[in-house]
């Protein structure tokens, strides 16, 4: 790091030194020295460092080239007068290596830092100008001669470094190759004692194998000269011969091991003939008998709630393969599995609340396998996971079936839809029961397949649920459709909506039914045919409402109106319940049955279009029916009512008794509409209602000669129907109203000014001869020859 310290700071000063020497340094000594003694002095500088860098040479030469310069600074000095030129140490810094190596440094600053002094100082103010000049150029050679002693140290102390490194480096390698060869002779030795170590664990293996071998065979000879024993002393047929532990049934345990053992030779032993035929009877009944007690044993302990000697016998038969009858003996044993109706007791003490009677049984079971389990796992702790499956099985298969057939054929005894909503309770409860089971240790999947079990216990209920549902359906709609008809032509609203929802709402339960007890294979065309039921009879029901009210309708003409508006909004209000079932509840549950979908969205479109045509076909009449009624008002209008006599001139302005009779035909089919219809199907035929309207208004003016009273009378009469009209909110009706009420004018204006009207009104809108015909309708056309205004010119649109 000294080093390369040193040879920065080197190459780094010589570089800024040239190029400042060069550059910067010269412009400063000539804009300080303009004059010619400038360029003198600058000539005598340069020789000097040209003589200081090429050293001494000749004495001769030295000699005169002092006695030149001396010369010269005479002269300059007479010319100048004289000056005291201060000391150099007092003027030039010390300068640093360090500086060189700071961040921050700046040739710049550098040699200002040298010529401050002379340059900015008081020295400066002192000095003239060529004093200047020879102060700064000692500065100068001062300045090259330090950096070129450092210069000269610093390559001292390179190759020094050089040096020490070489030799270093030598060092090293010799380090390093000494290692190496130390390495490698320890390598070696580890693969030696690797070897070593391997040979030994390999002969220690077979020293093993061969000590197990003298121990097995050593052992099997003890057994067998054990078991020859036993045989003779059993071939004698004296029990009173045989060995104690035979016969001590405090040690019946090891005496059934060893008749255990003893089992190979009884079968070798019955193959041989009748010679050990006394030895293998004798031995099946001693075994017969050990085991007896041994399970009796078991069952005491059982009692005693002995659960380390439960351990112990379960050991010992399971050693002797008696572990299948053991565990369906212990089951035999459960409380569990006792009297079956206590669950139905169970169940009725919580009724009429079924799901919580379910509840609570469901409970129970859970609690008493989740209590078995811990004895199960303490006591066979050879095979726990066999017994719990035999449990489950036990479980599932006899209490569980009994008992939810039992709910079942309770419930089927009230009716198909409480069968079926016990159906689903049940196996919504008995699906939670299986959830908490598998949560059990030794009741795993893996073990005990309890899916199995559920359709094992409902499976030919789900076969049979289907049919059931679909009559329950039927059942319920056509009790509603009878309802309906009980009702007559002409059904209060409220009966109706609830039916509706009734129908509507049964069928969402039959379809989260359905979703929950359909198989997976019969799931589709199970919705399918749930839908279909919906809509046949909505299509039936709505039906019969909608034609029901079309017979009042007819039967009662307009007085009927009231009743059929009143069937139109249940019927709006059931399409609209309907459409939110199928949308949100259906669509959603079928969500992965397209095509399932898309006969039911069609099947729904249908029934909706013919209950529009028979909503329409209705109002349709109701139009006619109003339109026929507001005919009536209208024509027993007086025919002199609009060219009344001065004197018969009304100045109260009220309306006409006509209009008067036909607004309030128009005000109460308009309050009876708005009750029953809304949105779009409200706009439609209230427009249709005000067109109509208009037309009547029409054809009545032009029964009618109308002088200037007359007009009066009429404007106010058409102002109230504007005012009618108004009140339906249709900016298309108050349009053609606006028309019509500016066809007043046409009775109040002079005839020579009937052309600007009829140009400046609303009245432009319609064409001439439409407006001439009103126009004909004054009872001074004829003499007022009110004619000639009216060019037989195209009509104007």
């Amino acid at each position: 790091s000294t080093q390369s310290t040193w040879g920065r700071f080197f190459f780094f000063f010589l570089f800024s030194f040239l190029f400042l020497f060069s550059s910067g340094f010269r412009k400063r000594i000539v804009m300080s020295a303009p004059d010619r003694g400038g360029d003198s002095a600058s000539q005598s500088s340069r020789h000097r460092h040209r003589h200081r860098s090429k050293g001494s040479g000749s004495a001769e030469t030295g000699s005169r080239s002092g006695r030149t310069r001396s010369s010269r600074h005479r002269s300059d000095s007479e010319r100048a007068g004289p000056t005291e030129l201060p000391p150099l140490s007092a003027c030039m810094p010390a300068i640093n290596p360090e500086d060189f190596l700071q961040p921050d440094f700046s040739c710049d600053v550098f040699m200002d830092s040298l010529t401050s002094k002379i340059l900015q100082g008081g020295s400066a103010k002192k000095l003239d100008e060529r004093a200047t000049f020879h102060m700064l150029t000692a500065i100068m050679d001062e300045a090259l001669g330090q950096l070129t002693r450092l210069g000269d140290r610093l390559d001292s102390q390179i190759g020094a470094l050089a040096q020490g490194m070489g030799d270093a480096e030598v060092a090293h390698r010799q380090r390093m190759a000494a290692l190496d060869s130390h390495t490698e002779e320890l390598m070696e030795s580890f693969r030696q004692l690797d070897k070593s170590i391997v040979d030994v664990s390999a002969t220690a293996v077979r020293i093993g194998e061969q000590l197990g071998t003298l121990d097995t065979q050593r052992q099997r000879a003890l057994d067998a000269q054990e078991l020859l024993q036993v045989l003779t002393s059993f071939n004698a047929g004296d029990r009173k011969r045989l060995d104690p532990v035979f016969t001590d049934r405090s040690r019946a345990h090891q005496a059934v091991m060893l008749l255990h053992k003893m089992s190979d030779f009884s079968k070798e032993l019955t193959m041989a003939g009748g010679k050990y035929a006394v030895a293998c009877k004798l031995m099946d009944e001693v075994e017969a008998e050990l085991n007896d007690a041994i399970f009796k044993e078991f069952d005491d302990a059982n009692r005693a709630f002995d659960l380390a000697r439960m351990m112990q016998c379960a050991k010992t038969l399971h050693h002797c393969n008696k572990e299948e009858y053991l565990y369906r003996r212990y089951l035999g044993t459960l409380s569990m599995f006792g009297d079956p109706t206590e669950d139905m007791l169970a169940m009725q003490k919580c009724m009429p609340n079924r799901a919580e009677g379910l509840k609570a049984v469901c409970n129970g079971i859970v609690n008493a396998v989740n209590a078995e389990h811990e004895r199960i796992a303490q006591i066979f702790t050879a095979q726990p996971s066999e017994v719990m499956r035999l449990l489950m099985e036990r479980l599932f298969a006899d209490r569980i079936q009994y008992f939810v057939e039992q709910i079942l054929n309770s419930a089927q005894q009230q009716g198909r839809t409480a069968y079926l909503e016990m159906l689903e309770l049940s196996h919504r409860a008995i699906l939670d029961v299986v959830a908490k089971l598998r949560t059990l240790k030794h009741a795993s999947s893996d073990t005990v397949d309890l899916p199995a079990q559920m359709r094992n216990v409902f499976g030919l209920f789900r076969e049979e649920y289907v049919n059931v549902e679909l009559y329950a359906l039927q059942e319920q709609y056509q009790v509603e459709i009878t309802q309906l008809q009980r009702l007559g032509a002409a059904p209060a609203g409220e009966p109706v909506e609830e039916a509706v929802s009734r129908m509507i709402v049964a069928h969402e339960r039959a379809l989260n039914r359905c979703s929950a007890l359909s198989f997976e294979k019969d799931l589709a065309g199970n919705y399918e045919k749930i839908m279909n039921v919906l809509l046949l009879y909505m299509d039936k029901f709505l039906g019969i409402l909608v034609a029901g009210a079309l017979v009042a309708l007819r039967r009662h003409g307009w007085d009927g109106n009231a009743w059929f508006f009143e069937v139109v909004r249940v019927a709006g209000v059931a399409v609209c319940r309907l459409r939110t079932h199928v949308m949100v509840t259906f669509l959603s549950l079928t969500a992965l049955l397209p095509h399932v979908q898309a006969a039911a969205l069609a099947s729904f479109r249908e029934l909706t279009a013919v209950v529009e045509k028979s909503v329409v076909e209705g109002l349709e009449f109701s139009l006619r029916g109003i339109e026929t009624q507001l005919q009536t008002a209208l024509s027993r209008q007086p025919t002199q009512e609009f060219s009344p006599r001065d004197d018969e001139f009304d100045v109260n302005n009220n309306v006409t008794r006509t209009c008067y009779e036909a607004c309030q035909i128009v005000s109460r089919q308009h309050q009876a509409v708005s009750r029953c219809l809304d949105g779009k199907n409200l706009e439609s035929f209230l427009t249709e209602f005000g067109i109509r309207f208009e037309r009547l208004i029409l054809d009545h003016m032009k029964k009618f000669t109308i002088n200037t009273n007359g007009g009066l009378r009429l404007m106010r009469d058409l102002t109230e129907y504007q005012e009618v009209i108004r009140a339906f909110s249709i900016a298309a009706l108050n349009e053609r109203f606006s028309v019509l009420r500016e066809l007043g004018n046409l009775y109040l204006v002079a005839p020579e000014n009937l052309r600007n009207l009829i140009r400046e009104s609303g009245l432009a809108k319609l064409r001439d001869t439409e407006v001439h015909a009103y126009v004909a309708q004054r009872a001074d056309y004829r003499s007022a020859n009110i004619a000639q205004y009216f060019t037989p010119a195209a009509p104007r649109r």
